[in-house]
């Protein structure tokens, strides 16, 4: 997961910066400067990303979502860049979400085989603590 965390960073690092040289490339042509100044302060906004803290990042979700939005459809490399960044994030949490869902559907099967005798007290409270210890080798 902090693998994923740190490619989301740096994506979106590489997303700004692809922002900040096409905006000021863009801004080259008297027609399209407004597009070149977007692009350079969604780019700017977005460098101070890669710097943030894993809980920050996570944070910044919605800000990353919709820059990323905006930027794909100025240009296109910062804005795969930057929505890519966006889902691995999200992602994490889906992940450590669907986790806990498993934990809790365990303790409570675990919790049914005590009621009809299949285990003991006993074994139903070890169960229990491995779950909330986090013990990845229950069975």
């Amino acid at each position: 997961m902090k693998n994923n965390m740190q490619t989301a960073k740096t994506l979106v690092f590489a997303g700004a910066i692809a922002s900040i040289v096409i905006g000021i490339l863009v801004c080259f042509t008297l027609f399209l400067i407004p597009v070149g100044i977007v692009d350079i302060i969604g780019g700017i906004i977005l460098l101070k990303y890669k710097d943030f803290t894993d809980e920050e990042f996570k944070a910044k979700g919605n800000t990353i979502l919709t820059w990323g939005i905006i930027l794909l459809i100025l240009n296109l490399v910062g804005g795969i860049c930057i929505l890519i960044a966006y889902f691995l994030s999200v992602g994490e949490n889906r992940v450590r979400k669907n986790s806990n869902i498993d934990e809790l559907m365990e303790l409570e099967k675990a919790f049914e085989l005590m009621q009809k005798g299949v285990i003991t007290e006993e074994e139903y409270e070890k169960i229990k603590e491995k779950i909330i210890r986090g013990d990845n080798n229950r069975q």
